[in-house]
């Protein structure tokens, strides 16, 4: 996350805590940290890490997603839809992996159904990605595959050449620096 995007979760977090009627001070023994460090978190100046947004997202009773969640809402809808169509799965055959239903798949993809953490997590799992993956805003990332052609094309190593020393095929290749396919570890 970028430093303005601390912002923005700190904005939230407070946000979703005065919505709820809470201080800081009560929201702080609630998710096992400092009062003075969720105050920081608030204004922007600490950076809260994945098990502390899951902490707060918990007791604010909202989705993680809701906490770090750009302007544009439907980042993991995005995110989810292309690598569950780059692995070539079907709604149903995640379903199957996860353990959530298609009709919950298929409402977060739509942008409908703003997945929880246990959820995401599920998903993370269920297709070889972190849950960072689904949290980081697009335009923050640069894709593997742009990484990949931009390093391979560096050292004026083709397409073929990558290939055959990997051990994979040019087709693989090419559909990763494409964004089409995410490769297994």
């Amino acid at each position: 996350m970028k430093k303005g995007s601390f912002n923005a979760v700190g904005h939230k977090i407070k946000q979703f805590r005065e919505e709820r009627g809470l201080t800081l001070k009560e929201l702080a023994p609630m998710v096992n940290l400092s009062y003075s460090f969720l105050s920081a978190l608030e204004r922007g100046t600490k950076k809260p890490s994945l098990p502390t947004l899951k902490k707060i997202a918990q007791a604010l009773n909202v989705p993680v997603s809701y906490l770090v969640a750009d302007t544009d809402e439907n980042t993991t809808a995005k995110k989810l839809k292309f690598i569950r169509e780059g692995r070539s799965l079907s709604i149903e055959d995640l379903a199957e992996l996860s353990g959530i239903t298609a009709e919950q798949i298929e409402a977060i993809e739509q942008g409908t159904l703003h997945p929880d953490m246990d959820t995401l997590e599920k998903l993370a799992d269920s297709l070889g990605v972190t849950i960072r993956y689904f949290l980081e805003r697009i335009s923050d990332s640069v894709t593997l595959g742009t990484r990949l052609r931009k390093v391979r094309e560096e050292k004026g190593i083709t397409v073929t050449d990558l290939a055959e020393k990997a051990g994979v095929s040019p087709g693989l290749i090419s559909q990763i620096e494409q964004d089409q396919t995410i490769p297994s570890l």
